[in-house]
């Protein structure tokens, strides 16, 4: 008879001879388990790609329509980089707090031996990290005005240049109508 069948036995004794009702606690599963999950919608990154995937080129072409200055080009182009760059240490803050607080919970997983969710949770920090080195490059690539920036600021100007050549053929047909 093992320790534990023995102890049983020795409790369920004593409930009888007290006439007390056995207690069960149920525990959720949120409690017990240090699970957590990494959704790709909740992930910033995806918000940087989003922006540099906007179309440039009709922004571009909008904004000459509405104000063809060469000056307000060049101010947008500038606020452009600067509301990427924001955006981008934005996201690489959110990504630090993340893979901090995902370090707490690895920690606790290891102290608790739990295998499996401390598996699973260095997977979820392998990303978390992989998108922050690869948002370290975009935040290079901005404030280098690298190859990625320059691909939104030329279509940004083509569009513009498209504009403006709108409105000069807008004047034109107005002259002679």
């Amino acid at each position: 008879m093992g320790l534990f069948n023995f102890k049983r036995r020795e409790a369920e004794q004593i409930e009888n001879e007290l006439n007390v009702e056995p207690v069960t606690v149920s525990i959720p599963k949120e409690k017990f388990t240090l699970e957590t999950r990494v959704e790709k919608s909740e992930l910033p990154i995806f918000e940087v790609y989003s922006q540099l995937k906007e179309d440039w080129e009709t922004k571009g072409y909008s904004d000459a329509k509405a104000f063809p200055e060469t000056s307000y080009k060049e101010s947008n182009k500038k606020t452009i980089v600067e509301r990427l760059s924001l955006l981008i240490r934005e996201s690489m803050l959110k990504y630090e707090d993340k893979i901090t607080d995902i370090e707490t919970l690895i920690e606790q997983a290891s102290k608790n031996g739990f295998i499996e969710t401390l598996n699973k949770l260095e997977k979820q920090k392998n990303i978390l990290t992989r998108h922050l080195d690869e948002l370290t490059l975009l935040a290079k690539d901005v404030d280098n005005l690298g190859s990625k920036t320059k691909v939104i600021l030329t279509s940004y100007d083509m569009g513009f240049a498209r504009g403006i050549a709108a409105v000069g053929e807008d004047k034109v047909n107005n002259i002679m109508r």
